[in-house]
């Protein structure tokens, strides 16, 4: 009859843990604060695109040479409400979850055990019949159980049970208390969270089931992230995105943590490990940073349990210094269409070699000059996608254009430029972007 207790007991559990498991997965994305396209901070790729859209241009060209940040959805995720005391001892006592406590077992049931001579109605609580202690390192869990006097006369231990499922037996009553046991634990024991172990009790003479000895042991999460990601840094935020590979493990939350002076960590937010995020690749953007300042920034896995945090090891991604305030002050753009050459070239049938047409077509590249009023005091200028290196007060960037042919002469056609100062050639560090548009001489 316990048995079917308790394994209606579990079913609901079940029922409440996969509740609780889809009101954590979805409800903080429902609730998450998207920015809106509006609100948005301006960065590269918004600027490309705004170059792009004006109807009144008769042409643009958006030469982008270098690596494009990814137009991604970036996200702000309130962090979850954590308790003030992160931690949690091993031996701790939880609440009963269907299996049968020993305080629950009538004293008539005890004095079976204890013999006559128990003396119950001095007995302030049935947890003096017994001492049990729990306790982990790594993937092995250590077990100190044993009756007290005169409770050990008439009974025993009968096995040791992680999460409702048996992983030890003790079939010989006579076994009344272990020192020191230890169990390796699987991997569904090692989820984060707080995990049960009971040790049951049995009336030796009868092998009468009593109740259990309950304590639980928390496992954090051992998982670390297998790589990194793309940081791209602006004069007061930072876009994170990471790599595909680091989602390979669906079973935890990703957090990203970052710190001004390397001691004192605060944590961005989280990303939901599953497949909606890992389609739309969205990102982390931290705002109200300080503009030229370093910042150090790591990543690891973690998970929310009953409103307990369980966080893995971290993983160091770098520092990073934030991009100067104001943008450079530009003395004068210019653009101009070098190395123009006239093609002419005739097209025949390929069977029967009959001239059909010509067809006349220019190719050409195009040359930015940018001069600064004065030197940026960064590691140089960013145009259109290039790294132009050097504190100085001229810049020249060439690109060519895609496609590398016009049916026009290039001279007069509009030609979108992006300029911003940089500290870093890998990930950044921009000023606020000069965008302007113009004409090919």
């Amino acid at each position: 009859m316990d048995r079917i207790i308790r394994s209606h007991l579990i079913r609901k559990a079940f029922a409440l843990v996969l509740a609780l498991v889809v009101g954590l997965t979805f409800v903080p994305l429902l609730g998450s604060n998207a920015y809106a396209a509006d609100d948005q901070p301006k960065d590269i790729f918004d600027a490309f695109t705004d170059l792009t859209e004006d109807d009144d241009a008769e042409e643009i060209d958006v030469s982008f040479d270098g690596s494009s940040p990814g137009k991604t959805h970036a996200i702000d995720i309130t962090e979850p409400k954590i308790p003030k005391d992160e931690s949690a001892a091993d031996t701790v006592e939880t609440d009963d979850t269907g299996r049968v406590s020993i305080d629950m077992v009538s004293p008539d049931v005890l004095e079976r055990i204890a013999g006559s001579d128990a003396k119950l109605a001095d007995i302030s609580s049935y947890n003096e019949m017994y001492t049990m202690s729990v306790s982990r390192s790594g993937s092995v869990l250590t077990v100190n159980a044993a009756l007290k006097y005169p409770y050990t006369r008439n009974g025993c231990l009968g096995g040791i049970y992680i999460d409702d499922v048996k992983v030890v037996s003790f079939n010989n009553y006579t076994t009344t208390s272990i020192s020191n046991y230890r169990i390796n634990l699987s991997s569904s024991q090692l989820t984060p969270g707080y995990h049960s172990v009971d040790v049951t009790a049995y009336v030796a003479s009868t092998g009468e089931y009593v109740g259990d000895f309950r304590r639980t042991y928390r496992a954090d999460i051992t998982a670390t992230p297998n790589y990194s990601g793309v940081f791209e840094v602006y004069s007061n935020y930072l876009v994170y995105a990471p790599y595909s590979s680091l989602w390979s493990n669906s079973a935890y939350d990703l957090y990203l943590e970052y710190s001004p002076d390397g001691k004192n960590w605060a944590r961005s937010g989280y990303m939901r490990c599953n497949a909606i995020q890992l389609a739309s690749q969205q990102q982390y953007q931290i705002s109200g940073l300080i503009p030229n300042h370093y910042y150090a920034t790591r990543i690891r896995y973690g998970k929310v349990i009953n409103g307990q945090l369980f966080l893995g090891p971290v993983r160091g991604t770098g520092t990073y210094k934030t991009g100067p305030a104001k943008a450079p002050k530009i003395k004068s753009i210019t653009c101009k269409a070098v190395k123009v050459k006239r093609h002419k070239v005739k097209h025949y049938g390929y069977y029967t070699g009959v001239y059909l047409y010509t067809e006349k077509f220019y190719t050409y590249k195009v040359k930015i000059t940018v001069k600064l009023k004065k030197k940026p005091g960064t590691a140089g200028l960013w145009i259109n996608g290039k790294f132009c290196k050097g504190n100085k007060k001229k810049y020249t960037a060439t690109f060519t254009p895609y496609p590398n042919y016009s049916a026009k002469k290039p001279k007069g056609r509009k030609w979108g430029v992006v300029i911003a100062s940089y500290q870093n050639k890998s990930y950044g560090g921009y000023s606020p972007l000069i965008q302007k548009k113009k004409k090919l001489k």
